[in-house]
């Protein structure tokens, strides 16, 4: 039996492809001399968009001689857009995209190898040092690829799992520790799951199985030490073994132990 522990603090599900783990690209019209305005493809919501326009806007006052200027496009026509564009050989200079694009886009021989630049400007940089050094180790060693670094990140997910502090306390239960397994967790759920007012139906559940793959199909496969590709992501490993004793837990805490609802719809 597999004693795995929970990753509550975080799952960086970039390695197997199950976040949005957003990257900035360089194109290789950057390296113009004489180009001093830049098209930068902006990808997320509005929230996300005033963000990244307010990160323009730094830059351009930092420097005054280029203009970025932005280009978004709805998510739902994002990449088909942007391959479209680089098809064409019009693809914009700078991109947002997410980690489950990149190297099928490195691929077409349009991003800017970064790597020489980044270690230049580690060597050369103090501020530029800091900033990668701040990167966590597993986000740059997604990017890495083909002897090339053809992006840098700058955001991604967390899955974790949240816990109601006062039913914790009203069952007399301690709260979860950051090395706690996935049985001490089925303990805790089966403990929390109760039929309150006797009728023959459970009132409250210990635990909400959502079906959703990014909050909690990949993050149980992680837990159980599983994973959904290969480390060079040209083979499927779902149905390994880890991966569908994942698969089959997350089934088991609906159907089995009950301390679930099934998923909505």
């Amino acid at each position: 039996m597999i004693s795995k522990k929970i990753k509550v603090i975080s799952y960086f599900i970039i390695i197997s492809l199950c976040c949005l783990f957003l990257i900035n690209i360089i194109n290789f019209k950057v390296l113009a001399a004489d180009k001093k305005e830049l098209e930068f493809f902006l990808l997320g919501g509005q929230d996300e968009i005033n963000a990244q326009k307010e990160i323009v806007k730094m830059f351009e006052e930092d420097n005054p001689d280029i203009k970025i200027r932005t280009t978004w496009v709805p998510p739902d026509n994002y990449y088909d857009k942007l391959k479209v564009r680089i098809a064409s050989g019009n693809s914009p200079d700078l991109m947002r995209i997410v980690i489950e694009q990149y190297q099928d886009l490195a691929d077409k021989g349009t991003f800017l190898d970064l790597k020489p630049y980044i270690e230049q400007d580690r060597k050369n940089n103090e501020d530029f040092s800091k900033q990668y050094e701040d990167y966590f180790n597993i986000l740059i060693d997604a990017l890495k690829y083909k002897d090339g670094i053809f992006g840098l990140p700058s955001d991604w997910n967390n899955a974790v799992i949240f816990y109601n502090k006062d039913l914790f306390d009203t069952a007399g239960i301690d709260y979860p520790k950051s090395d706690w397994t996935y049985k001490e967790f089925l303990d805790v759920a089966k403990k929390l799951t109760k039929d309150l007012n006797n009728d023959g139906r459970t009132d409250q559940y210990g635990y909400l199985v959502t079906g959703d793959w990014f909050d909690c199909i990949a993050p149980w496969i992680f837990t159980f030490d599983g994973n959904i590709l290969n480390k060079d992501w040209t083979k499927s490993t779902i149905n390994s073994a880890n991966s569908t004793q994942a698969i089959s837990f997350i089934n088991d805490l609906v159907n089995k132990y009950q301390v679930s609802p099934p998923p909505a719809g």
